[in-house]
């Protein structure tokens, strides 16, 4: 349709059309699926989404879920930035690296550098 109708200098259609394996499969199948898929590179997110989201989910609904999963996940990180900043892990060793890390990463992504 670019081609039949001139637009091929037309930046937000070409840009639609370049991103097309983004939405496109959401008007080729009967279920939405916000561009969610099983690969590998999106386990996280599914996992993420797991109680919050089926595969019977209308739009609405998953727009609905979505924001609420969000807010939760805002809320853990506040929790953790606080218990980062009431806590401190220890370092195990002398370098400034890892003192560096321990002022500003969370207590669990600390543990996890450790």
């Amino acid at each position: 349709m670019l081609n039949q109708f001139g637009l091929q200098d037309h930046d937000w259609l070409c840009g639609l059309y370049n991103e097309r394996s983004c939405w496109v499969p959401c008007y080729l199948k009967i279920t939405f699926w916000a561009g969610m898929s099983t690969t590998l590179q999106s386990e996280g997110i599914n996992a993420f989404f797991d109680s919050y989201v089926h595969s019977k989910i209308s739009l609405k609904l998953f727009v609905e879920q979505y924001k609420r999963a969000l807010r939760n996940k805002v809320e853990k990180e506040f929790q953790a930035d606080f218990r980062s900043f009431s806590q401190m892990v220890p370092c195990v060793t002398t370098y400034d690296m890892e003192k560096q890390f321990q002022e500003v990463y969370t207590i669990t992504k600390f543990r996890e550098f450790q």
